[in-house]
């Protein structure tokens, strides 16, 4: 690739190599810094969150794909993240890049399964969250997550030098979709959202069967433990895209949904495919309204934005009606 005046390549030829970059533009747009890193596998950035110095945080997945294989990455000068085992699937890792000196430091989040990268964000403290997709049992500092068969969620807090502080984790055999995310209310309480197959079970609170094919859970969870969980969907499928602030102190969860779908007391029509939704729930986990937009085709909620003066973008996907 090559952005501005700096060319790219990635670290092996062909096309089962996959590398990530960063770059910044200035004021003027004109780009200012590009710098490429990877391995023999596939090496991601999946968010970026700006710390108050200006520093950012990165986020993503490295030696996907490398099973079987010796594979590690380097950023910069920093000691080589490595995998657990050479049978490892890949891991995922969260950096920290100061624009002047370069990478300040990075974590590893490994086990010997696959680990993917699921969302990431930094709160107002200067803590940084992160939640990952993960199989079986994953250790980080000593603090165990239990996992199953497939991919259940762990969410974590680091501190502003990557110092891992906390975490919960929820357990899944029938698996959970790797789209979501995390997203605060107006006061600044923490939640994640997600779409989960099967039966769900979070650390010492509970847990939830899904209705018939993917449910939509919402979380909310502090620095200690997970403090509620709440549940909605039918006997199709609901894929949740992410989470918004709301008013008061709700969020707004969206994404799409297949047939008859329920809300805590709120419930949908029959639709005619996939339709898009946003449901609100309040800070203490109770559906607070539900709106549903389609037609013939798939329509989805993908990405929202919630502007200072309080209005909402959303953006989505719609097909033609078959």
């Amino acid at each position: 690739i090559l952005i501005g005046d700096n060319g790219h390549d990635s670290t092996q030829l062909g096309f089962e190599d996959v590398d990530g970059f960063i770059a910044i533009v200035n004021e003027t747009n004109e780009w200012k810094f590009s710098e490429s890193f990877g391995s023999i596998g596939v090496d991601t950035v999946e968010s970026v969150a700006l710390m108050d110095d200006g520093d950012f945080i990165v986020a993503g997945n490295y030696c996907l794909g490398s099973a079987g294989l010796q594979c590690n990455m380097t950023l910069g000068s920093l000691p080589t993240l490595d995998k657990d085992d050479d049978s490892d699937e890949g891991n995922a890792y969260i950096a920290r890049y100061d624009a002047e000196s370069g990478w300040l430091w990075a974590v590893p989040i490994a086990n010997q399964q696959e680990v993917l990268m699921f969302d990431m964000f930094v709160d107002a403290n200067e803590q940084i969250h992160v939640s990952v997709l993960f199989k079986e049992i994953l250790d980080m500092n000593q603090t165990i997550f239990a996992g199953g068969s497939q991919p259940g969620v762990a969410v974590m807090i680091f501190d502003e030098s990557g110092v891992f502080s906390s975490g919960s984790a929820a357990m899944s055999e029938g698996g959970v979709e790797s789209f979501g995310g995390f997203c605060q209310n107006s006061a600044g309480d923490t939640f994640i959202t997600f779409t989960f197959v099967g039966e769900i079970a979070f650390d010492e609170i509970g847990s939830l069967e899904s209705n018939g094919g993917g449910d939509v859970v919402v979380a909310k969870y502090d620095e200690n433990d997970w403090l509620w969980l709440q549940q909605g969907g039918g006997l199709g499928d609901e894929f949740v895209a992410g989470c918004v602030e709301s008013g008061g102190l709700d969020i707004q969860v969206y994404g799409t949904l297949e047939g008859n779908a329920s809300f805590g007391d709120d419930y949908t029509g029959t639709t005619q495919w996939f339709d898009a939704f946003q449901a609100d729930i309040t800070t203490n986990g109770v559906w607070n309204g539900l709106n549903v937009e389609g037609g013939p085709g798939y329509e989805m909620f993908s990405a929202a934005y919630r502007t200072n003066a309080g209005s909402a973008i959303y953006a989505g996907a719609t097909t033609y009606g078959f």
